[in-house]
């Protein structure tokens, strides 16, 4: 999903990402495996992770923050 400017994010867009997350924590409880949150840009295929999903529950304030999200 493309990542908005921040303060620019549609009303619920990180609620899909929370969602995203949670999901690949129930992955990681599952599985005992780590997932990432990364960015790409698509004009020049430079790539970052930024998050990792490490346990059953995420920190969301560390995601926020890492995408840069100001709104809900």
């Amino acid at each position: 999903m493309a990542l908005p400017d921040p303060g620019d994010e549609p009303d619920g867009w990180f609620g899909d990402v929370v969602r995203i997350a949670g999901y690949l924590a129930k992955l990681h409880s599952a599985f005992d495996r780590e997932f990432v949150i990364g960015i790409t840009d698509n004009v020049t295929g430079v790539t970052d992770d930024l998050f990792f999903v490490e346990s059953d529950a995420p920190d969301l304030d560390r995601l926020r923050s890492a995408i840069g999200v100001c709104g809900g």
